[in-house]
């Protein structure tokens, strides 16, 4: 007899576990779900972030590449430029 309530503790005790277990593995695939999209939402923000750097990182380029070359011009001008004699 002490045997059969034991084992029917220890089914009552296992079943109880299951549950909670099988608890806890749907609240963990609830999360997983939210943390995958929430990776994918933020990749596709990393993926836009960056392109947005590319492209001001093209303009920045192309601005410096002007100043240089209108600083070329005025240096070329300053030295082909005819000399105004001085009145002494």
């Amino acid at each position: 007899m002490i045997s059969v309530e034991t084992d029917l503790t220890k089914k009552t005790q296992l079943e109880f576990e299951l549950k909670r277990s099988k608890g806890s593995v749907e609240i963990y695939k609830s999360q997983l779900e939210t943390l995958k999209q929430r990776e994918e939402d933020l990749t596709t923000e990393l993926r836009t972030e960056q392109a947005k750097l590319e492209e001001l990182e093209n303009h920045l380029n192309l601005l410096e590449q002007t100043i240089e070359n209108d600083r070329q011009k005025l240096e070329s001008d300053k030295t082909t430029a005819p000399r105004i004699p001085q009145n002494e």
